[in-house]
């Protein structure tokens, strides 16, 4: 396979496709799709970094006004200047969420999965840990969690380019009660006036929706790199230091976003092509993260790789991810709470399928055994 644009479940590796381009064409223009390509690091981080770079807009043409008020107010959808406001909102948010213990957390998820049974730890875990982790910080109870949980299936078309058909009405009742649920929760808080806590309830659902891929992500690549076919990778380890090590090599090496996209808002060049006002690039973070002209020997897992930090999973610039520190904080926790927990963590099944996804590289399920 050498097309630009793949399904990556159909795609068994695609790292061949991302060290070809590096080599022949890291800046490529795709006449198929009619968008440039980007894959190397210095030219990944160069379009990220650039005002004129800008992020899509999602169509919007007919939808009701609480899904809008969502896509028009996040932080990750936005361009300037509204991206500084709503840059500064997300920001204001996280500096309100307390420190959360991820053992109770996760003891919960797990309590009904008997030990030495296989149980799915994507469905189980993944999909649900990150929007616990993040209400918890905010003091939701429990209640609210299970509440807010059953309604986010309903919740990510929003984040979607279109919403299917025939889902509308459904996506459009499951944003309005989770937004009430919300609001009933943040009532008694006096420091927001009305205007600031619509802000701010768009962005934390607009957190909520994104922890679903991209923290689901994090945690399942995070397990699948700590263990192997006779279980756990290092049965003891004594260095709390290992766990953030492993998280940050693991989003360079096999992150589970992919892509991201950006339009030219003006013309500039790039490696000394034209990149015309209009047209899209697709900026192949994943591909930027193996360049060798950045990470010495990439293709090697090394978590005591000097520069890992310096990996574009999160983005670069103006729209670089606020919920970096946060989503490494949690899997590290999550992987340290296992080991220490857990006598033998084994992968049950090697056969590992991809959602039909773009930008995206994310597990359908991962079948495990933590006894």
């Amino acid at each position: 396979m050498t097309t630009t644009l793949f399904l990556h479940s159909r795609t068994a590796d695609p790292y061949p496709i991302y060290h070809r381009r590096l080599v022949e064409s890291p800046v490529y223009w795709d006449d198929d799709h009619q968008l440039w390509a980007i894959y190397s690091y210095r030219h990944c981080q160069s379009v990220l970094a650039d005002p004129a770079a800008l992020i899509p807009s999602l169509p919007n043409a007919g939808l009701p006004d609480n899904i809008l008020a969502i896509r028009n107010n996040l932080v990750r959808l936005s361009n300037p200047p509204d991206h500084d406001i709503a840059r500064q909102i997300t920001a204001g948010l996280f500096r309100q969420m307390r420190p959360v213990p991820i053992a109770p957390l996760l003891d919960r998820l797990l309590a009904d999965k008997p030990s030495g049974e296989s149980f799915d730890w994507v469905g189980c875990v993944c999909r649900r840990l990150p929007v616990s982790y993040i209400l918890a910080g905010f003091g939701f109870s429990n209640e609210d969690e299970d509440f807010i949980l059953a309604r986010m299936p309903l919740l990510l078309p929003i984040m979607q380019p279109a919403i299917p058909d025939g889902q509308h009405a459904a996506v459009h009742q499951s944003c309005t009660e989770v937004y009430d649920r919300i609001e009933q929760h943040w009532a008694s808080r006096t420091s927001f006036h009305n205007g600031m806590l619509a802000y701010t309830i768009n962005n934390l659902m607009g957190l909520l929706i994104q922890s679903n891929d991209a923290g689901r992500g994090i945690l399942t690549n995070a397990l699948l790199w700590l263990i192997h076919e006779g279980g756990v990778r290092h049965p003891t380890i004594g260095d709390p230091s290992f766990y953030p090590k492993l998280v940050t090599e693991v989003l360079r090496y096999d992150p589970p976003v992919h892509n991201t996209r950006r339009i030219a808002a003006r013309d500039f060049y790039l490696d000394g092509r034209l990149v015309k006002e209009g047209q899209p690039l697709l900026i192949v973070v994943a591909a930027a993260n193996r360049d060798k002209h950045k990470f010495a020997a990439p293709e090697t897992f090394d978590i005591h790789r000097s520069n890992n930090h310096d990996l574009l999973t999160f983005g670069y610039g103006p729209h670089t991810c606020v919920a970096a520190t946060f989503s490494t904080r949690m899997a590290a926790d999550t992987l340290s709470h296992l080991i220490h927990s857990c006598k033998d963590i084994r992968l049950e099944e090697r056969q590992l399928e991809f959602e039909p996804l773009i930008n995206v590289r994310l597990m359908k399920r991962m079948m495990i055994i933590l006894s």
